[in-house]
C-alpha cells in the first residue's frame, strides 16, 4: 500500500521530489517504492528521462484504481476512528488570508471545539494551491486550479464595491461617472486585478477605467488604512468592510456600477469517498456562510441601495 501510496503521489505531484514532499519521506523512498511496484507487477508505470516524466497508458489505467482504493481505504480508517461523528486525526487547511483574518478563523476555532479529538493544521496565505500538491486536505481560495484530480465547492460569492470615506469625498469631490476616477486617489490591489484598470457595469454602459493608482499592493490591510486614512478610494472586497459600511464609516462610490465579483471556493482531491472530516468542515462552513454570508444583513440594513450589488 505504500508502494501504491507513492505512485498516486507521484502523478499527482507531477514529480519525485513533489511527492516526497507530500508524504514527507526522501526522494529515493519514493523512488525505491516506485521500482518496487513496477517490479511486482512487471509493469513499466512511468516513464523517467533527464528532463521528464510521463505516465504510461498502464500507468494512467492503474493510477485510477490506486486512487479510488487507497480513498476507500483512508475512509474506512476514518469510519473507524469517527464513529458517532467524533473526528479525529489531522485536518490541514489553507485559506485567503484575508477571509481567513476576518471570518474563518472563528469557523475553524469553533469546528474544532465541536470536535476535539480533531486536530487542524491552518494556514493563510496569498497564493494558489493545489491541494495535493501542497499537502492540504483543501484550499480555500478565489481562482480555479487546472487539474482533473481536483474538485471545488463553492463556499461564497465575494462581491467588490468601490469605497471612500466621507471625508475623502469631502476634500476631493465625489465622482459621477467613471471617467471622473482620472483625477482621484486610488489605492488598487493588483493581486486580485493585475490590470490597470477597473471594469464598471452599469445599466446602460460597461466601461474599462485605466488608473494610476497612487498606492498599488497585494496587501487587503494597506488598501484598508489608505482607506480610513481619508487619502485613497479603493476596490474592496464588501465582507472585509462590512462593519463599516453598515456603521458609516465608509461610503459607497458610483455605487449606480457594478464591479465583478469572485468566487470562494474549496479545492480538494476529486474522489467518490471524500474523507469523512473534509466533508464535515465543508458541510460546516457551508452552512455559515449560505444562502446569505452573516455580513450581508447588517449592510442592506443601513445602505439598502446596495442590494442590486449582492444579485
Amino acid at each position: 500500500m505504500n508502494c501504491m501510496r507513492a505512485f498516486v503521489s507521484v502523478v499527482e505531484a507531477g514529480s519525485f521530489a513533489g511527492a516526497a514532499r507530500m508524504v514527507n519521506v526522501s526522494p529515493s523512498v519514493i523512488t525505491k517504492r516506485i521500482n518496487q511496484l513496477e517490479d511486482h507487477l512487471d509493469a513499466e508505470l512511468l516513464r523517467r528521462s533527464t528532463r521528464q516524466l510521463t505516465i504510461t497508458d498502464l500507468g494512467a489505467a492503474y493510477y485510477e484504481r490506486c486512487a479510488r482504493v487507497l480513498s476507500e481505504i483512508d475512509e474506512a480508517r476514518s469510519a473507524v476512528h469517527s464513529m458517532n461523528w467524533e473526528l479525529a486525526g489531522l485536518l490541514r487547511i489553507s485559506c485567503t488570508s484575508s477571509f481567513a483574518s476576518r471570518y474563518l478563523v472563528q469557523d475553524v476555532c469553533e469546528f474544532q471545539l465541536k470536535h476535539p479529538q480533531l486536530r487542524i493544521d491552518f494556514r493563510q496565505n496569498d497564493y494558489i494551491y493545489n491541494p495535493i500538491a501542497e499537502g492540504y486536505d483543501l484550499c480555500i481560495q478565489t481562482r480555479d486550479i487546472l487539474s482533473d484530480v481536483i474538485t471545488k465547492r463553492l463556499i461564497a460569492r465575494l462581491h467588490r464595491l468601490m469605497i471612500a470615506t466621507p471625508e475623502y469625498l469631502k476634500k476631493y469631490g465625489k465622482p459621477k461617472h467613471p471617467t471622473d476616477l482620472a483625477r482621484h486617489r486610488i489605492a488598487f490591489n493588483n493581486f486580485v486585478t493585475p490590470k490597470m484598470e477597473i471594469e464598471l457595469t452599469g445599466r446602460h454602459e460597461k466601461i474599462d477605467v485605466p488608473i494610476s493608482p497612487v498606492l498599488l499592493t497585494n496587501s487587503i490591510w494597506l488598501l484598508k488604512c489608505a482607506v480610513l486614512d481619508g487619502e485613497c478610494i479603493a476596490v474592496i472586497p464588501i465582507f472585509y468592510f462590512a462593519d463599516e459600511l453598515a456603521a458609516g464609516t465608509v461610503v459607497p462610490v458610483l455605487d449606480n456600477y457594478r464591479l465583478p465579483s469572485a468566487e470562494l471556493s474549496a479545492y480538494y482531491r476529486r474522489s467518490h469517498h471524500v474523507p469523512m472530516k473534509v466533508r464535515s468542515f465543508l458541510n460546516f462552513i457551508s452552512s455559515v456562510y449560505q444562502p446569505t454570508p452573516p455580513w450581508i444583513a447588517p449592510i442592506l440594513e443601513s445602505t439598502p441601495e446596495l442590494g442590486s450589488h449582492f444579485v
